[in-house]
């Protein structure tokens, strides 16, 4: 299995009085101070910090980035590497990728042609292709991705398998009822994440199965932010928290959990009573 490393960003939610202690391995206090508040003297300049040393690396590497322009025939994302550490920007010809606003995806200009929801492209290294897709949508070696698209004229919804070597898709109508969108793949088969009003009947997990199509729902689980490994990540509000939150049109939520969607059994590994935290990512 692979190790992970969850990024939270915490967002300040309210300014209350209430107790901001964090179920976290707390800080320490630092002791108020007795001597007065120094003042800065009329007409001095200050000094600007020394440069930290520069230390010479004997490797370098490529840092891969997306960027996107709009014009009247559509978006287009084009990826692109910054190499280190000459800090040089490299435009990949290899890297264009135009949306297709019939179909509802994006597809590569380079062949065989692969094609996704282009949220966040990522480049797959094992096969050097762009992939217009997110890397938690692919295998963990790369071979293959999976996305879903909407049809607007037939309002269906249909999961997409692509294998990245030879472009080959295996396309699934899904079952109506959820707005789903691929949130892992890995050998268990393609996790989907339905979103929908709180509480809503598309609120849940879906596992499908990319060689048949076959669609089965994990858990109605309210708030997932992430899935991987087997485990999803969801937002909750833990009841201790007395803060006095401001109208939101977002669910409340003061914790991350980690539910097993094997067991149902669940873990918080954040909890900051005020605060409103926000996953970014697993690595």
């Amino acid at each position: 299995m692979r190790r992970l490393l969850v990024l939270v960003a915490l967002v300040l939610a309210a300014c209350s009085s209430s107790g901001s202690t964090a179920s976290v391995s707390p800080g320490a206090t630092r002791s108020p101070s007795a001597s007065a508040a120094p003042t800065a003297t009329p007409g001095a300049t200050p000094t600007s910090p020394a440069d930290l040393p520069v230390t010479p690396v004997d490797f370098s590497c490529r840092l891969p980035v997306v960027w996107s322009t709009t014009d009247n025939s559509g978006m287009t994302l084009q990826g692109a590497s910054i190499a280190f550490p000459t800090a040089q920007l490299a435009e990949d010809p290899a890297g264009t990728m135009h949306s297709r606003l019939v179909e509802g995806d994006f597809a590569t200009t380079a062949t065989p042609i692969l094609r996704g929801d282009g949220v966040v492209p990522f480049y797959d290294r094992a096969y050097s292709r762009w992939v217009p897709a997110r890397k938690s949508q692919a295998l963990p070696d790369g071979s293959g991705y999976a996305y879903v698209t909407w049809n607007a004229q037939s309002g269906i919804f249909a999961a997409h398998v692509v294998d990245v070597a030879t472009a080959s898709s295996r396309d699934f109508s899904l079952p109506t009822g959820f707005n789903p969108f691929v949130a892992d793949y890995d050998v268990s088969g393609v996790y989907l994440v339905g979103g929908s009003a709180l509480g809503g009947p598309g609120e849940g997990v879906w596992l499908l199965n990319p060689k048949t199509g076959a669609v089965k729902e994990i858990g109605h689980i309210h708030q997932v932010w992430a899935v991987r490994d087997g485990y999803a990540w969801v937002g909750r509000l833990d009841p201790r928290d007395t803060t006095v939150y401001p109208p939101s049109e977002l669910a409340l939520a003061n914790s991350l959990v980690r539910i097993n969607l094997a067991t149902g059994a669940e873990t918080v590994w954040f909890y900051r009573p005020g605060v409103y935290p926000w996953l970014l990512g697993l690595a």
